[in-house]
């Protein structure tokens, strides 16, 4: 399987695995990628055990051949006007915003 380039972003669930393993750690259970896009994706690290964890939201930028977190949390939304600008720049890029 070739490897992306720089120019070119991993948009499969297992480029975004890592990143959301580093944040939710044991509770960890797989990537859901919802948009991927213009140098910037949004995408939910599923729980291994949905009944006792809830699913965490990431936003991240691809950038000089890696993908680095912007945001995460449960509670982002692009509406929000108090958004950082890495944020809300993402939000703009991924069609996300009002």
């Amino acid at each position: 399987m070739p490897r992306p380039s720089h120019h070119t972003p991993d948009c499969t669930p297992d480029a975004f695995a890592d990143l959301a393993r580093a944040v939710m750690g044991d509770a960890f259970g797989g990537v859901d990628v919802e948009r991927c896009q213009n140098g910037f994706a949004r995408f939910f690290g599923m729980p291994n055990d949905p009944e006792r964890f809830e699913s965490e939201q990431f936003f991240a930028r691809w950038d000089s051949g890696v993908w680095s977190v912007i945001d995460s949390g449960t509670g982002l939304t692009c509406d929000d006007p108090g958004n950082p600008p890495g944020l809300a720049e993402a939000c703009a890029a991924l069609g996300l915003s009002s």
